[in-house]
């Protein structure tokens, strides 16, 4: 049910709750850059820079 549809009918139903709080959420995929120690190797077996 959208979020929307609940929140009208959940106020309806109890008039004393006015209030809402939306939360979001964002997801992030990166990839090294190709001159990054880590681009292929993944960070367990490349070295860190100095």
């Amino acid at each position: 049910m959208p979020i929307e549809i609940w929140a009208l009918k959940h106020t309806g139903l109890n008039p004393d709750h006015r209030r809402f709080k939306a939360t979001a959420q964002t997801f992030w995929h990166v990839t090294p850059a190709e001159n990054n120690p880590y681009h292929e190797k993944g960070p367990q077996s490349a070295q860190a820079p100095r």
